[in-house]
């Protein structure tokens, strides 16, 4: 009877002391928003997906946000296929990370602005997935996008992105470029454009964007509320950029950056010559508007001392001198005929 007492004494305490450790226990559940976002920041990214996304729902959520979202508008999805690895489908991370039960309840319709980067391997139906999803979209950075056809790009835009201020994206491929240009006109707010380019390889495939005359004044017929113009890596014909200058109504900045100054003339890319002619240096340089004098609208660089205003004649003949070298625009194929002995 001793004995009975004993073990039920024995399994009350053993009751009351679950009882009162789970009352002490943490609830890491409901640990404080800014508490997570502090130890997160010591965390390595790895351990952040491997780990800390184990301990419950909450903290899941939390981590994707921290990588992910850097505000409650912005989605930097740039390090998504790192995280991911080779061999987990892209748009399964893309699915998840616009979920809808995020932990702030973001829908996916309050995107503003989006961020990719150019090793996430894009391809058209990724992109078209995150373009159904948010419609309100005003900034759109999508260096990279090689396996998209620049066609397939101003597709999606002139379908689901009307309301983009800010386009960041390259590169862009010079025999379609009129087109996009032209398709993308419906954005009546695009304010700002970024092209990136790969101008300094050694040769210079006919394909690859080049800012000439045509493309510039098709920039300044449909693209009328453009103000800030970032030009990254391509390459320029003095006669585009006067172009560019001189037509663009609201045009108040051009950014060039490790561009290449295309010397021959307008009519050598009408021609399949295999060669072309490039101003030896780079230019990088800061182009912003100045006052109008007698109709004209002058310019001034911000990169050099000088800053008096001049034409954006004047200006491009300045920036067009110097050495100028010869390289391969596209290599010929020459058949000959092997003699066997």
């Amino acid at each position: 009877m001793a004995e009975t007492r004993m073990g039920s004494k024995k399994q009350k305490s053993e009751t009351t002391y679950n009882k009162e450790m789970a009352q002490v226990q943490p609830n890491w559940g409901g640990m404080d928003d800014n508490l997570l976002q502090h130890v997160f920041r010591f965390l390595p990214t790895k351990d952040l997906i491997h780990s800390a996304t184990l301990v419950c729902h909450n903290w899941k959520l939390a981590c994707w946000e921290f990588l992910f979202w850097k505000d409650h508008e912005t989605l930097d999805i740039s390090s998504l296929r790192t995280l991911l690895g080779p061999r987990k489908p892209l748009l399964k991370g893309l699915k998840y990370v616009m979920k809808l039960d995020t932990k702030e309840g973001c829908c996916p319709v309050r995107i503003r602005n989006i961020i990719f980067s150019t090793h996430l391997d894009m391809k058209f139906y990724h992109l078209a997935f995150v373009a159904k999803r948010s419609p309100k979209l005003r900034t759109l950075v999508l260096p990279g996008a090689c396996d998209i056809t620049m066609d397939l790009i101003s597709t999606i835009i002139k379908k689901n992105w009307g309301e983009l201020e800010e386009l960041s994206l390259g590169p862009l491929a010079h025999d379609c470029s009129d087109r996009f240009f032209q398709r993308i006109s419906n954005c009546k707010n695009l304010t700002r454009l970024h092209i990136f380019g790969s101008p300094l390889s050694s040769t210079a495939s006919r394909t690859h964007f080049i800012l000439d005359e045509n493309n510039a004044s098709i920039i300044a017929e449909h693209l009328l509320q453009l103000r800030v113009f970032n030009i990254d890596g391509t390459k320029l014909h003095k006669f585009g950029v006067e172009t560019l200058l001189s037509e663009c109504k609201n045009l108040t900045e051009l950014n060039l950056r490790h561009c290449r100054g295309v010397v021959d003339p307008p009519i050598s890319f009408l021609i399949l010559t295999p060669k072309m002619k490039l101003l030896r240096k780079t230019l990088t340089v800061k182009i912003k508007s100045g006052s109008v004098k007698n109709c004209t609208k002058t310019w001034f660089t911000c990169s050099s001392g000088d800053s008096s205003l001049c034409t954006a004649e004047e200006l491009v003949n300045q920036l067009w001198t110097g050495d100028v070298e010869e390289i391969v625009r596209f290599k010929l194929q020459i058949f000959t005929k092997l003699n066997l002995i």
